[in-house]
């Protein structure tokens, strides 16, 4: 449930909100059915960056791999 949507449901909300929706049943073996949806406000890791000069020599070389590969 999107955040908006959970307002609804005060503090309560903070954590998410499960909503649990009935059909009316039919004869048979029950069948169960869920999705879950998890999302981060901070990054898990922070991946080493470049410097430009060194962002330029990869790009250069794997430029003159695959126009030697593929020509």
């Amino acid at each position: 449930m999107k955040d908006a949507s959970a307002a609804i449901y005060g503090a309560q909300a903070a954590n998410g909100v499960i909503l649990i929706t009935t059909k009316k049943g039919i004869e048979g073996k029950p069948v169960f059915d869920f999705s879950y949806n998890q999302g981060f406000s901070q990054p898990t890791r922070l991946p080493k960056m470049a410097d430009a000069a060194t962002y330029a020599k990869i790009i250069n070389e794997v430029t003159i791999t695959i126009i030697q590969r593929w020509g």
